[in-house]
């Protein structure tokens, strides 16, 4: 049977992941919060228009239209082939569906922008928590008289992070394939 380990509390008693879920519901709500009327309202017209209801809708609609144009249902066709109205009509939604959509999407993109530039301050934050970790290690390693088979890759761990020289050599890689 496996054993539970209860989550290490914080120093003001709180549990860690809990706090971390707390921190980014407050994050989520900051950024609900902050959007324009304009990046609501696109954010309502596709979450609608991308419904199964709207989809059906339109079915219906377009199919409707249609038949009552071929002169089915004994009505009187206003739109007679090749349906001149409904393509304008159509072609209308579809522009302003599409401006809603590349709204949304740009607010999307910068959101996702602001959250990667988040995630990289809080990774290099990590990086030097982590350097600060290993030095102190490698310290108390040598006050106890320790050796370590991996002592050279413990050096190269312990430099400061170069990002600059991190991301070229990156770019340089990615350039090749």
């Amino acid at each position: 049977m496996e054993q539970r380990v209860a989550p290490e509390k914080r120093d003001d008693g709180t549990d860690p992941i809990r706090a971390n879920i707390a921190a980014v519901a407050r994050l989520e709500r900051a950024t609900r919060r902050a959007r324009t009327q304009g990046h609501r309202l696109a954010g309502i017209v596709t979450r609608l228009a991308g419904s199964g209801p709207s989809i059906l809708c339109h079915a219906l609609w377009f199919g409707g239209w249609i038949l009552v144009n071929l002169g089915f249902f004994g009505a009187r066709p206003f739109d007679p082939f090749p349906f001149f109205l409904l393509t304008m009509i159509v072609s209308l939604e579809v522009i302003f569906l599409t401006l809603f959509v590349l709204l949304n999407q740009n607010h999307m993109t910068t959101q996702v922008r602001k959250r990667a530039h988040l995630e990289f301050q809080v990774t290099l934050l990590a990086e030097r928590e982590m350097t600060l970790v290993l030095k102190m290690l490698k310290e108390l390693s040598a006050q106890l008289g320790v050796t370590s088979a991996t002592a050279s890759e413990l050096e190269v761990l312990l430099k400061d992070t170069d990002v600059g020289s991190l991301s070229a050599k990156l770019d340089a890689v990615l350039d090749d394939t």
